[in-house]
């Protein structure tokens, strides 16, 4: 019997962070039944360099330098209708989670989903499926449910319910950790804090990633709320 022929699956990566950029590449362009079409370092270079190769998925990274990825997916999407776009994390955010769905994304993974379920990802989001990691969709059906349970008058935990304070010895934050985790509850970005600090984006992406282990969160609102429920009102 003749097995009908399937084109390659072409897929264009954006992701700021030249080790993992890299080896995306690699496992792309390895792996039986992908082609890459390219790999960019931020937004505006994708912008102007992913149209023309045509991908059929974009992995996107979802905090870039300048440009952040949503901004991003809301710009490319217009170009490239056809293309399905998967969002990368580290973190499962709430707030840039709902941004990129609306923007134009139909998938979201946290990046370090093991690279045969990134694959396998890429093959559903191409056949249609909006694939995520098992932590996002729970999150998803979390937040659904805790918002119609709002709107009812009842009450259901948080969607990343807070752990008692004896659980977690090692939540002295530094000066400037709890700086940025103040200037995080006032809504600003990454680049926003950067800028207004004097610091580099990947100094205040690694003093958010130590906030996080010290909080013993996965997410920004949940360390603002661990943090204030901790004591700390005044971030």
């Amino acid at each position: 019997m003749k097995t009908e022929f399937q084109p390659d699956i072409r897929v264009a990566i954006v992701e700021d962070i030249a080790e993992l950029r890299r080896s995306l590449s690699e496992l792309i362009g390895t792996a039986a039944g992908y082609c890459l079409c390219g790999a960019w370092p931020d937004a505006e270079s994708a912008l102007r360099g992913i149209p023309s190769t045509q991908p059929d998925v974009v992995l996107m990274d979802i905090e870039l330098p300048g440009m952040d990825g949503v901004e991003c997916v809301r710009r490319l999407k217009p170009m490239l209708p056809q293309a399905r776009i998967m969002m990368l994390t580290v973190f499962g955010d709430q707030e840039p989670l709902f941004r990129a769905l609306e923007a134009g994304a139909s998938g979201y993974l946290i990046k370090k989903a093991p690279p045969e379920r990134l694959l396998a990802a890429i093959r559903e989001l191409h056949q249609g499926d909006s694939p995520m990691s098992p932590a996002v969709a729970r999150f998803l059906v979390n937040w659904f449910q805790d918002r119609n349970a709002t709107e009812a008058g009842a009450t259901l935990p948080r969607v990343l319910p807070r752990e008692p304070a004896a659980a977690v010895p090692d939540t002295y934050l530094t000066v400037r950790e709890e700086e940025i985790l103040k200037l995080i509850a006032r809504g600003q970005r990454y680049k926003e804090i950067a800028d207004g600090l004097g610091v580099s984006f990947d100094t205040v992406r690694t003093h958010v990633r130590n906030i996080f282990k010290k909080l013993h969160v996965n997410s920004k609102a949940s360390a603002v709320r661990r943090y204030r429920a901790l004591g700390n009102g005044d971030a």
